[in-house]
């Protein structure tokens, strides 16, 4: 089923905000994008990045956010979710600049993604797979809920209830 959010709505947490990603953000983005496994190499893919993952949401397979620091319109990292909501689960995926990985912000951006997609997209399941992403540091204990194991199969939230 396809669930289309376009643009994605501002989301705001105590110490992020996250928010639609616009093109005078490429520039800043390009180190941190990422479509279908690839980097961007330079502002152009990031573009051609962007603009594909536009249509995805246009057709109800995604939903992005930029992530912001609170009190900040900079771009610090992306999460979303992306190939698309078959069965009602939505697949998270995220990215965070290395020197604010670890201080609690892509838990605190997770939590309000995977409550929007219970609550306003009627998911019942999410799964976060981030192990492969260019530079990723795969935190599998930021999700789900924060109670994830390190190893094993992608972390999955089911509604109530972790699975």
């Amino acid at each position: 089923m396809s669930r289309p959010v376009q643009p994605a709505p501002t989301l705001t947490g105590d110490r992020v905000t996250l928010r639609a990603i616009r093109p005078e953000d490429v520039e800043a983005i390009v180190d941190i994008s990422v479509y279908d496994g690839v980097a961007a190499a330079n502002a152009a893919e990031a573009l051609a990045m962007l603009r594909h993952i536009e249509a995805d949401a246009a057709r109800g397979d995604t939903v992005h956010w930029g992530i912001c620091q609170s009190g900040s319109d900079a771009v610090v990292g992306t999460i979303g979710f992306y190939r698309g909501f078959a069965g009602d689960v939505g697949e998270v995926g995220y990215v965070l600049r290395p020197p604010l990985r670890r201080r609690g912000l892509m838990r605190e951006a997770l939590a309000l993604v995977v409550a929007f997609g219970f609550e306003r997209l009627g998911l019942t399941t999410t799964v976060a797979r981030t192990a492969g992403a260019p530079g990723a540091d795969a935190t599998p204990p930021t999700h789900p809920a924060h109670g994830a194991p390190r190893r094993g199969p992608a972390p999955t939230l089911r509604r109530g209830r972790r699975g």
